[in-house]
């Protein structure tokens, strides 16, 4: 039953990045993409771990570039980072009391995902210095940044624990 359980919400978790990044993001540049598509990656990590979050956000984001093609063309590194997400949102908790695990992870994904890892594969796409697409990124970044914190920790503020958590009936009698 667990093991349905996780692959029901998988699928759900996929369709739902898929829709937050490819259709309902915002792109104010060719090299910036402003999405709520890690709200998705926030819940899977916290409900399953770092490995199923790591294994929505890359189908989702391998299913979302064959359902909705890049204009630039599929670069596996853009998947790469979607993994890299999922895995380091693994480590959230969305509950009252965790605002420092959230700002560690909100720390490591702007620091070794937005600015380390996309923005190679943005230089190597481009051909443009990586300095260059480095400061002309940073407003971008900064404006998710700002974004991730507000919307999960709200989303922190009014989970209640037990709600979303896998073993949440554990302590139900068996029929």
């Amino acid at each position: 039953m667990k093991n349905t359980r996780k692959l029901v919400f998988m699928a759900l978790f996929i369709a739902m990045e898929i829709v937050l990044t490819r259709v309902v993001s915002f792109m104010p540049s060719t090299i910036t993409r402003i999405s709520l598509s890690f709200i998705v990656y926030a819940f899977a990590g916290s409900m399953f771990g770092p490995i199923f979050g790591a294994l929505s956000a890359g189908v989702g984001d391998l299913v979302g570039a064959v359902l909705f093609p890049p204009p630039g063309g599929f670069m596996i590194g853009f998947t790469l980072s979607a993994t890299v997400t999922g895995f380091i949102f693994g480590f959230i908790k969305l509950r009252k009391g965790h605002l420092k695990r959230l700002i560690l992870v909100l720390l490591a994904t702007t620091l070794i995902v937005d600015l380390g890892m996309t923005t190679l594969w943005v230089q190597i796409l481009s051909k443009v210095p990586y300095t260059t697409l480095l400061i002309s990124r940073i407003p971008g970044i900064l404006i998710n940044l700002g974004l991730r914190f507000t919307i999960l920790y709200i989303l922190m503020q009014r989970t209640v624990q037990g709600d979303l958590y896998e073993d949440r009936h554990s302590n139900r009698s068996k029929y």
